[in-house]
């Protein structure tokens, strides 16, 4: 009987992986992911919501997946240089890209040649919110609100840190230069970490990020908080007033930018279903909700389908409002 059994088991086993053989190459890869490494391109440097967010994301996919799970830093060029290592990285479930919303969308307006297709070369798996982003000050301009930072940089020649070419904050500095004939100059940098590094030190005025990674400037007073975007006030920074309450009605400054992770356009349903399932799965573990009360953020990720229609929705007013403003970068 047990030798029975045994005959049972080996037959249906074998006939399991003769089945598996016959699959086309495609649907025998897919049935066995993940069977190897799976790697996380971070467009920005370590320190950054960007970078965090890859973290605790990738060790839930480590969790649940049962592999590795690597996460490349490589920044540049505003996290294009990332976009393009996954864009062209074979579509088998193995690289995933994690990026700000400025390398899909305002980069196609700041960009002529983009080496990569935000609308064709990825597919979407999930949105991430970047929470709120403040204008900080250094405390050496002497401003308590935006009216005084705007009379300081009429004053006074003022540099203005951005983490990314062509980001919301690069944004931020053009449009106030349009409406008040500042001439602020933004400082691009290759992430968070730098920009606030250069601000401690007096290097630049002003700038603008997340709450959390700018904690040493505003804790220590080197800076201060003078506008939030957005129409309501940040829970983090409640004695800051919004950009709105001072008179800064322009689109711009009620504008959230996002930061997503994407895959290479080519892979399998069945492999974007099972990461973006772990991904909202994950939401509520605890080193992911640390990582969300640091950064004042509330709203967790969203599925492919939400990413894909904010994507589609917002693109021609950020599109819109880059052309306006008439920053390029090449």
């Amino acid at each position: 009987m047990s030798q029975r059994t045994f005959k049972i088991s080996r037959r249906q086993a074998l006939a399991g992986a003769a089945a598996t053989l016959a699959l086309p190459g495609s649907l025998r890869a897919q049935a066995d992911w993940p069977n190897r490494p799976i790697k996380l391109v971070v467009g920005f440097p370590a320190g950054g919501l960007t970078d965090g967010y890859a973290r605790v994301y990738g060790e839930q996919l480590r969790q649940k997946l049962g592999q590795p799970v690597v996460v490349e830093n490589k920044p540049g060029a505003g996290s294009i240089l990332a976009c393009e290592t996954v864009a062209r990285a074979p579509a088998d479930g193995y690289t995933f890209l994690f990026t700000i919303q400025t390398a899909l969308v305002q980069n196609q307006a700041l960009y002529k040649n983009l080496p990569y297709d935000p609308n064709k070369d990825f597919a979407f798996i999930a949105r991430f919110d970047a929470g709120h982003l403040p204008l900080i000050v250094h405390k050496s301009t002497g401003a308590k609100n935006f009216e005084e930072f705007v009379a300081y940089a009429k004053a006074k020649p003022t540099n203005f840190g951005s983490y990314a070419a062509g980001s919301f904050a690069h944004l931020v500095a053009a449009q106030i230069n349009k409406i008040y004939g500042t001439k602020i100059e933004v400082v691009n940098y290759r992430g968070e970490a730098p920009m606030w590094q250069d601000f401690l030190a007096g290097s630049t005025q002003a700038a603008v990020g997340s709450i959390q990674a700018a904690r040493a400037a505003l804790d220590t007073g080197t800076g201060v908080a003078v506008a939030v975007p957005t129409t309501t006030r940040s829970r983090a920074l409640p004695d800051a007033k919004t950009f709105v309450e001072q008179g800064a009605t322009a689109r711009i400054f009620t504008m959230e930018g996002w930061i997503g992770m994407l895959a290479p356009a080519g892979v399998s349903p069945a492999i974007l279903k099972k990461v973006s399932d772990t991904i909202l799965a994950s939401a509520d573990a605890p080193e992911i909700k640390r990582v969300m009360d640091a950064y004042f953020i509330s709203k967790g990720p969203s599925t492919p389908e939400e990413f894909l229609r904010i994507f589609r929705e917002d693109t021609p007013h950020w599109l819109a409002m880059v052309r306006e403003l008439g920053v390029t970068l090449d």
